[in-house]
């Protein structure tokens, strides 16, 4: 080998090396950091979009101190957390605080605050392109014009809630602080410890879904608190809910509103209540109880038959 192929050669796999040691599986921002920086501990990033492209697939992005991280668009799986710090992403003019689009990708976000306060208003908090899992835990949403959680996935996608709070969001009519309208196949939705507090409706499902609602307070409104529309609801795309030990309150349409023949709700030991129709069902929707809600104070309560045995 002449020394110009040695040379070459060298160089490559110098570039190779670079290239791999660009792709950390721990990095780091800090409102002090700067996106020319390695995103190490002690060379931090400034904005999750900086430090994203730094971070291998499945790796994750941790917050050093208190500060306003930027929107951010995620490709690979990976993971956005703090602990103890306020990381937080300001959105408005019509733009998306975090967009999710990434295959069969499983991304985590922990502990993120997200807020399209602004002039104009940011439009989704959240949007759910493609992705197999996401999870939001301890994740706030406020302020948003749109939907504070938009899944509008085309493959099976699940997306888990754990103590998570949506406040003052969904500002412009017919929107809901989260909507869930997959193109195809199934989205599997689960809340549990949550708060989804909503200007219009509170969540709006129009494509086949499985909803498991347990410790949740849905509240409003200018719409519905939970609204199974599908968009053809004759026999419609199988949609089933389960809700435990939640309130479904304050909304100037129905606490439920459920349509479709493959449309089947399940309550049990909630509250539906200060709405004007606590239930109202189309097109042979079931809403069935367990025997132990409190369907109250509504202006009309509909009514929820007793689920049989199974």
């Amino acid at each position: 080998m002449n020394r110009s192929l040695q040379f070459l050669s060298a160089l490559l796999l110098l570039c190779l090396a670079g290239g791999a040691a660009a792709q950390a599986t721990r990095t780091w921002v800090s409102g002090v950091g700067d996106d020319v920086n390695p995103c190490s501990r002690t060379a931090p990033c400034k904005t999750f979009a900086g430090a994203i492209s730094k971070t291998a697939a499945g790796g994750e992005i941790s917050v050093l101190d208190p500060g306003g991280y930027g929107t951010v668009t995620i490709t690979k799986s990976i993971t956005l957390q703090t602990d103890g710090q306020l990381a937080s992403i300001m959105h408005s003019g019509g733009i998306s605080g975090i967009i999710i689009n990434c295959g069969t990708c499983t991304v985590g976000l922990r502990n993120i605050r997200l807020n399209g306060t602004g002039t104009t208003l940011g439009t989704s908090g959240i949007r759910v392109l493609a992705a197999s899992k996401v999870t939001l835990e301890d994740v706030v949403i406020e302020t948003t014009s749109s939907h504070a959680l938009d899944i509008t996935t085309a493959a099976a996608t699940t997306v888990s809630l754990l103590r998570t709070a949506f406040r003052n969001v969904a500002s412009t009519a017919g929107d809901a602080a989260v909507r869930i309208a997959p193109s195809a196949s199934s989205v599997v939705f689960t809340a549990n410890e949550s708060q989804i507090d909503s200007l219009q409706q509170g969540i709006l499902v129009t494509g086949a879904a499985e909803l498991f609602l347990r410790d949740v307070t849905i509240s409003g409104g200018g719409g519905d608190g939970i609204a199974l529309l599908p968009t053809a609801p004759t026999p419609g795309p199988v949609i089933s809910v389960l809700v435990e030990n939640s309130r479904i309150t304050d909304f100037s349409a129905a606490g439920v509103n459920a349509s479709g023949g493959n449309t089947v709700v399940r309550i049990g030991n909630s509250t539906i209540s200060g709405n004007a129709t606590g239930v109202t069902t189309m097109n042979n929707a079931l809403v069935l109880s367990y025997g132990n809600n409190r369907l109250i104070g509504n202006a009309v309560n509909g009514t929820m038959p007793l689920t049989p045995a199974q």
